[in-house]
């Protein structure tokens, strides 16, 4: 079937919005605050939430990131400059790795972003609470890396390994991807043996580390993933944070601009095919 690819205004319920204007400034403050260990970062955004009575739930805290449930929301605030990067990954390739599996999506959806990173809205999965029971669902985890990996990803701290148990959930008896901020598209400048510089690598059968096919060397993700400094993240990510998402965004709803497919020959007994924003909004709506 043919289609044709027009530009329409959605609107939506805003997450951000619904709290206090105010309370997303401080927060953003405490992320930016010279002299400060996350540690005490976190413990100031607690003292906050409660100054401010929202009500939440504490679901965990990363090495850069706070992360609270707000409304059956998840709420993922930066806690330094790479929360904030781990941020504006996640909401960069939060839209395109459902792409690969479009009947059911294998990672959380991002909903809604702060212009500067510091909050980031997403679905909320609930994460597996050990390795135990993270391996019963081992076959359908492996089928997800590889078809990522296939894809042309670069895949860290997501392998099937014990340490990354809290990086994965399960919703509706599918398991789903929760933090994955550091899924790449494989390049030149990172993935490369640095013993050859051969590209030729190969994942193990886990996706956790990677092999040399030209000199047999054993490469764990953490040791790729760590070429990828900030300054190189930060450029991954210029420009790429819709301007509408600003902190003094007010009301209830938002906007955007959304790119949707309709056949040439309208069916007005067919659906619709929405892509990119307003598919995933449709993904989350029916969660």
């Amino acid at each position: 079937m043919e289609y044709i690819e027009t530009k329409e205004t959605c609107k939506f319920v805003s997450r951000l919005n619904q709290l206090p204007l105010q309370f997303k400034r401080d927060i953003a403050l405490v992320t930016l605050q010279d002299g400060w260990n996350n540690i005490k970062r976190r413990e100031e955004m607690i003292n906050i939430l409660g100054d401010y009575n929202i009500p939440y739930t504490d679901v965990g805290t990363g090495t850069n990131r706070f992360i609270f449930k707000y409304d059956g929301w998840v709420f993922k605030t930066a806690l330094d400059d790479e929360g904030i990067n781990d941020n504006k990954q996640e909401w960069n390739i939060g839209f395109t790795l459902p792409r690969l599996n479009p009947k059911y999506p294998d990672n959380s959806l991002p909903y809604e972003i702060t212009k500067g990173g510091h909050l980031l809205v997403a679905d909320y999965v609930p994460a597996f609470t050990s390795y135990n029971e993270m391996s019963n669902y081992k076959s359908e985890i492996l089928a997800i890396l590889k078809n990522w990996s296939d894809s042309g990803y670069l895949l860290g701290d997501v392998g099937f390994v014990s340490k990354n148990y809290a990086n994965w959930g399960v919703k509706n008896g599918h398991a789903k991807c929760i933090d994955y901020a550091y899924i790449f598209r494989v390049s030149g400048i990172i993935f490369k043996c640095h013993k050859c510089g051969s590209m030729e690598l190969v994942p193990d059968s886990y996706y956790h580390t990677y092999r040399c096919n030209r000199c047999k060397t054993e490469i764990p993700d953490s040791t790729i993933r760590a070429r990828i400094n900030s300054n190189i993240r930060s450029s991954l990510f210029k420009n790429s944070i819709d301007p509408a998402y600003t902190l003094e965004m007010t009301g209830t709803y938002a906007e955007r601009e959304c790119t949707i497919k309709k056949p040439v020959t309208y069916n007005p007994d067919a659906p619709d095919r929405m892509e990119g924003f307003v598919n995933a909004l449709n993904m989350i709506k029916n969660r």
